[in-house]
């Protein structure tokens, strides 16, 4: 029988096939690195840190807020001109040296109050120090304004050592809802920051004021006492108004669809209760007495609790409670 055999070109041909198909794989093997590498370096910003934690980190960042000092404050009463205070601890786990840390506060316009002496003063001390100062005299932040001062941070980006535990002073200076985005940056000398941890500090801040007013409702008479004439009548009237923020997104005591607010007031030893509670309007709680000439002397000009309970349909009950609120005179 017969066999047909190859040719010499088809064999050459077929070596020729070989030798491209080793080609294509040494090929395919050096794209694939190539894009591997860009998918490492691709998602960086000419050298910056892309927003969000590095994932391979080599130091910790924990912030915790601290109301033990004013046990009646927490994070569903917060007014503002109140202090809150934050602990931080920033730890290198590996221990280098010749590195450095910064903080990035992003301060800027924005939906959420985030603009340092505009929406808020913010402050960073070591911890030793000012718990140090405290120990010794609990009110030494209110009477001490210019030591504060020196901790008083102006601008976005603040370097800070590593290994230290911090305090974190927060003063809203304006009511609304408070979204703060911090990021923790790692440097090693004077290279570009590689390594990121980001925090979140959330809170929503209220401007509360009450005061009380002399209503006059009858105007006095001229003539002799009893012959015709009678004394002007007065009497005062107590109100407070609670302000939740300007902003789009200050929405938090907005009166909306399947949502009810109620207020507890308690006054002079009274309660005074409303079924309705809306931001932003003076409310009047109380109604004096009329007396003759003049309106009765206000002795007490402290409210000593309003609490405010939000119920949005199929969510838990929000419990707001203020205490010792000043009221002044209007």
């Amino acid at each position: 029988m017969y066999r047909l055999k190859t040719p010499p070109t088809s064999k050459r041909q077929h070596v020729k096939g070989k030798r491209f198909r080793l080609v294509d794989f040494i090929l395919a093997i050096v794209l694939l690195a190539a894009a591997t590498l860009y998918s490492c370096g691709g998602n960086q910003n000419n050298g910056l840190p892309t927003p969000g934690n590095s994932g391979d980190a080599t130091f910790s960042v924990s912030i915790k807020e601290n109301f033990s000092k004013n046990p009646l404050k927490n994070l569903n009463n917060i007014q503002v001109r109140d202090t809150l205070r934050y602990d931080i601890d920033l730890k290198d786990l590996n221990n280098e040296s010749n590195i450095h840390y910064s903080i990035d506060l992003h301060s800027k316009d924005g939906e959420f109050h985030r603009r340092i002496g505009k929406d808020y003063r913010v402050f960073i001390f070591r911890r030793d120090s000012l718990d140090k100062h405290l120990s010794a005299n609990p009110n030494f932040l209110k009477e001490n304004e210019e030591w504060m001062k020196d901790g008083e941070i102006r601008q976005s980006l603040v370097d800070l050592p590593g290994n230290k535990e911090y305090v974190l002073l927060i003063i809203p200076i304006q009511p609304g809802t408070f979204q703060l985005s911090y990021t923790f940056l790692k440097l090693r000398g004077k290279e570009k920051p590689t390594e990121t941890v980001n925090k979140q500090i959330n809170f929503n801040c209220v401007h509360l004021s009450a005061w009380y007013k002399s209503i006059k409702t009858r105007d006095g008479s001229g003539g002799f006492i009893g012959i015709g004439s009678h004394a002007s009548e007065h009497h005062n009237e107590f109100y407070f108004k609670i302000d939740d923020g300007s902003n789009e997104k200050d929405k938090f005591l907005a009166s909306i669809p399947n949502r009810s607010q109620k207020y507890t007031l308690m006054y002079n030893g009274k309660r005074y209760d409303g079924n309705d509670f809306f931001e932003g309007q003076e409310i009047r709680f109380l109604k004096g007495e009329t007396t003759e000439k003049h309106a009765p002397e206000v002795t007490v000009r402290v409210i000593e609790e309003i609490t405010i309970r939000q119920k949005d349909e199929g969510r838990d009950e929000v419990v707001l409670e203020f205490y010792n609120i000043p009221l002044e005179q209007k």
